[in-house]
């Protein structure tokens, strides 16, 4: 019981920061952007270094996996080599999609 009232506080002080937070926020408008842009920078920020984080991590066990399984000749070259082809896809498939959006953009470009 005392962890649901616990919960119950924890929830209406959460809900009073926050209305605390727009009433101040009210008055400068321009603050509020200046914050939102930083926080959405922020999180930009973040979503960048996992992703990167996550990618060197992945290639490590990638690796680390194939050379176990193979070898470490084999699953070098057998790594490196499924890389390329996935990396010419992703380029092959960005160009299909960079090239359709320059296509939409002549023609819309056209009839005005």
């Amino acid at each position: 019981m005392q962890y649901i009232i616990a919960l119950i506080l924890i929830g209406i002080a959460i809900w009073l920061i926050i209305k605390l937070i727009i009433w101040l926020l009210s008055f400068v408008p321009m603050i509020a952007g200046a914050l939102m842009t930083f926080f959405v920078v922020l999180m930009a920020f973040a979503l960048a270094f996992g992703v990167i984080r996550g990618l060197v991590k992945g290639f490590k066990e990638y690796y680390s996996t194939l050379t176990d399984v193979y070898g470490t000749r084999a699953g070098r070259i057998i790594g490196v080599a499924l890389t390329l082809v996935w990396i010419g896809v992703i380029v092959f498939l960005g160009r299909m999609a960079v090239l359709g959006l320059i296509e939409q953009y002549q023609q819309l470009s056209q009839m005005s």
